[in-house]
């Protein structure tokens, strides 16, 4: 029924100006907003724009961090992206980071001239089971591919489409975070706990760069990040 599908879809404000953060919002307890990810009903095109849905339609804001057929895909709905905003999706600046918050992982994002942060919190168990596969260490010699997709929030159409490759030392960073989480139990309660209060200890996700276990920037050509903080 529409309307009945869950999301994992984090709320995040429009970019800000320059030299001001975004604050990255949390939905309010029990919201029920759209499942793009697990939506048995979605298609990919690396042609813009197409419909990301077989019936797109209105999209809650936000962004939402995957892991499956051993790619990371980062998917961000955002409000009639204008078309610099379109270009920064497929050509800009991307640099990415990595935090373990307990039984969260979180992911922080940051695209284009804009000096925003954004952080996605992460659970292997929220992956269909049919799709949970742990990443393999030791097949990480090379470059792994990172998927970043945009998408129109207001009718649900995709507007950008970009693969990268992440560096071996950035990859096996995230594998190796994403292996911690899956050996602990899950509990949702727990998770959303480590979720609420990480996003109330760090409002600016700016300041949660400073628990990263690894970075990555694009401008430096799959290898370590300058430090973010600094630059």
């Amino acid at each position: 029924m529409p309307g009945a599908l869950e999301s994992n879809l984090r709320p995040h404000n429009p970019p800000a100006q320059a030299s001001i953060v975004v604050r990255h919002t949390v939905p309010a307890p029990g919201a029920r907003v759209l499942n793009l990810l697990n939506h048995p009903h979605r298609r990919l095109h690396a042609e813009c724009p197409k419909p990301l849905l077989a019936q797109p339609g209105p999209l809650p804001v936000g962004a939402e961090w995957s892991y499956r057929s051993e790619q990371h895909e980062l998917l961000i709905a955002e409000d009639y992206p204008r078309p610099m905003r379109r270009y920064e999706f497929n050509c800009g600046l991307l640099r990415l980071a990595v935090v373990p918050r307990g039984p969260a992982l979180f992911l922080l994002y940051q695209i284009g001239s804009t000096p925003a942060w954004h952080a996605v919190p992460y659970s292997w168990y929220h992956t269909r089971p049919s799709e949970r596969f742990l990443p393999n260490l030791r097949a990480y010699r090379e470059e792994s591919i990172f998927r970043l997709l945009a998408v129109n929030a207001r009718d649900g159409h995709l507007v950008a489409h970009r693969s990268v490759k992440l560096s071996h030392v950035f990859s096996l960073a995230l594998s190796r975070a994403l292996r911690d989480q899956a050996a602990q139990p899950f509990d949702q309660d727990a998770y959303d706990a480590a979720v609420d209060g990480t996003y109330a200890a760090f409002p600016r996700p700016i300041d949660l760069l400073e628990q990263r276990v690894a970075q990555w920037s694009s401008d430096e050509g799959g290898a370590w990040a300058p430090d973010p903080l600094s630059t």
